[in-house]
């Protein structure tokens, strides 16, 4: 995760080679999370015949997350926080809903309001 970036970061996943779903939802990671809060993409890697690598990236909407269910004000104006978590499935194959394996990363974000919008750490 890269805390240098304003608005958009990524987490990089060393899988199997599998269709992947991936899933934006609150901290108890079972209500999703709107594509206009948080929306997401991925690019995968093949490494080998039976290994890929998964790069998920997290386009944080900066208009919508402030006063959203993921979204905490800090104890002072210029810090907010933002608690969130990533669900990954990989899946039988590229048209099926079934999950053979997932992956759930719980994040902490700080976000630094007193220059505009940006990761200032991630837990």
């Amino acid at each position: 995760f890269n805390p240098e970036q304003t608005k958009k970061n990524s987490i990089l996943y060393n899988v199997s080679r599998r269709s992947s779903r991936i899933q934006i939802v609150r901290q108890g990671c079972l209500i999703p999370v709107g594509q206009d809060v948080v929306s997401v993409s991925k690019n995968t890697t093949i490494i080998s015949s039976t290994n890929a690598k998964l790069d998920i990236i997290l386009d944080i909407q900066q208009d919508s997350v402030i006063g959203s269910s993921i979204w905490r004000e800090g104890n002072s104006l210029n810090v907010g926080y933002i608690e969130l978590c990533i669900r990954t499935d990989l899946t039988l194959d590229a048209n099926s809903q079934t999950s053979v394996s997932f992956h759930e990363q719980k994040l902490f974000l700080t976000i630094s309001l007193s220059q505009g919008f940006q990761v200032s750490e991630v837990n």
